[in-house]
């Protein structure tokens, strides 16, 4: 599938579709060691407030991880509503807690739903999911951490923010601020162009296909050295700051 994505064999409807784009970029990240992929691009996620609080997945502490993925489970914990997160990693470590990640991942959308008061319980899409991961790591006793992923440049921090508002002011007696990330499909081609693996390449390739990347100057295909440039200054026969209305000009059809 990817390799007919990456040569433009798929309609513009799959294009589009953020199923296939999770499905292939985590499933291929899913074969990389958790070292030379996932947990790099993980690491790249930020709070609103801009703190990287995954950064660590690429120190000392997180080598040897042992990873798992779960694409699109059904939940539905007791007194929650029911969600299907994109994919849940579960990571375990040998001298740190077990975190578990649920991953939201939007490529041309928006959230499927989002605030309201007629339901006592969080209805906004991160913040139920949130509701729900936070009962599924206590029974799991691990971390966690839930990420937005999005095609954006900058983080969203007006859509996570009125989640995580939401679940504050549906579950009073969590008096903990969600651990609500964000990360761009952008950050994926940063983090794997030293990669010299084929599914590493083959990811940045979709990447440039999607032009799911941050700008980084011009790119020519020669030195700059060797170009030769020909100008010279053009003079209109008057300043335009001196004619008091524009010039009269005589013309005529040629046939």
């Amino acid at each position: 599938m990817i390799h007919a994505w990456i040569r433009g064999k798929l309609s513009r409807e799959q294009e589009n579709a953020e199923d296939l784009l999770t499905s292939n970029v985590f499933g291929l990240l899913s074969y990389l060691p958790p070292d030379k992929g996932l947990l790099n691009f993980l690491a790249q996620s930020q709070a609103i407030d801009g703190e990287h609080a995954l950064n660590w997945l690429v120190g000392p502490s997180a080598l040897g991880a042992k990873m798992s993925l779960e694409f699109w489970p059904f939940w539905q914990e007791a007194g929650c509503i029911s969600c299907e997160p994109d994919v849940v990693i579960r990571l375990q470590f040998e001298n740190r807690p077990k975190i578990i990640i649920l991953l939201e991942a939007k490529f041309r959308s928006g959230k499927s739903s989002i605030a309201n008061t007629v339901d006592n319980r969080p209805y906004d899409q991160l913040a139920r999911e949130w509701d729900n991961l936070v009962r599924v790591a206590a029974r799991e006793v691990a971390d966690p951490y839930q990420i937005y992923v999005t095609s954006n440049i900058g983080i969203p921090r007006a859509e996570i923010d009125e989640s995580i508002k939401e679940y504050r002011s549906k579950r009073l007696d969590d008096g903990r601020l969600p651990k609500m990330l964000a990360l761009s499909w952008r950050q994926l081609p940063e983090v794997l162009r030293q990669n010299n693996e084929p599914m590493a390449r083959d990811l940045c390739a979709l990447a440039d296909r999607l032009t799911l990347r941050y700008f980084h100057g011009f790119q020519f295909n020669c030195s700059i050295s060797s170009l030769t440039w020909n100008w010279q200054f053009c003079r209109w026969p008057a300043r335009w700051t001196r004619l008091a209305k524009p010039p009269n000009y005589l013309w005529r059809f040629v046939r």
